[in-house]
């Protein structure tokens, strides 16, 4: 899992078997940094943590994001071009599966949980949000894909931003083929990665209270 920087406001805990995940810049922990014996992380910059590796970072407020206020003009259903309930969005995957899905709008918002554990290629071209949580891939009891396959490809451009951003967690589960994604990876609560089988490459920021790999 290469990435260009990590910051948890509580934990990052690396214990996927056989995971490698390298970090351009920096690697900080308001709380705890914790890496398996069987997980590899290289960090191009500073490891920082409140235990082997102190003194810790100060906590990063985390950005204020405003979902679905009425009266917020700038929050992100109030500027979306297009809006989902959960099963429309849902359909919509549903209708792609075998072949591939492109969201071309610079902020698409879906009112409710986002599931993608199609065989779908996913692209997203400017922001998806969801007012709930956002699971890409399958979960699974054993160590490799009992599911279809999901490939997700997330483009920033320098005229909007880009990027998944939920009001819960961010998972990437098993079956999560290579993916590249160019943008902000936010959750008001969690982001995990449990799949180890094959390369995520993020080139942006990660934002959550805990990040698990």
């Amino acid at each position: 899992v290469p990435t260009s920087s990590v910051h948890a406001n509580h934990d990052v805990d690396v214990s996927g078997f056989g995971t490698e995940v390298n970090i351009e810049n920096d690697l900080e922990a308001v709380n705890r940094f914790e890496e398996s014996s069987w997980a590899d992380v290289n960090v191009g910059g500073e490891i920082s943590d409140n235990y082997d590796y102190s003194p810790p970072p100060e906590e990063v407020e985390m950005p204020s994001v405003s979902f679905s206020d009425p009266s917020d003009p700038k929050a992100f259903k109030n500027r979306a071009d297009v809006i989902y309930s959960e099963s429309e969005f849902e359909n919509l995957l549903n209708n792609a599966d075998g072949g591939s899905l492109t969201l071309d709008s610079d902020i698409t918002y879906v009112e409710g949980d986002i599931v993608v554990n199609d065989d779908v290629d996913l692209t997203i071209n400017g922001i998806l949000v969801a007012d709930g949580n956002i699971e890409m891939g399958d979960a699974c009891l054993l160590l490799f894909c009992c599911g279809d396959h999901t490939r997700l490809t997330i483009n920033y451009s320098s005229s909007s931003p880009a990027g998944l951003i939920a009001n819960g967690n961010v998972k990437f589960d098993f079956c999560v083929e290579s993916s590249d994604v160019n943008g902000i990876i936010y959750a008001t609560k969690d982001i995990s990665l449990t799949d180890f089988s094959d390369q995520i490459y993020f080139e942006g920021g990660m934002y959550a209270r805990n990040i698990g790999i």
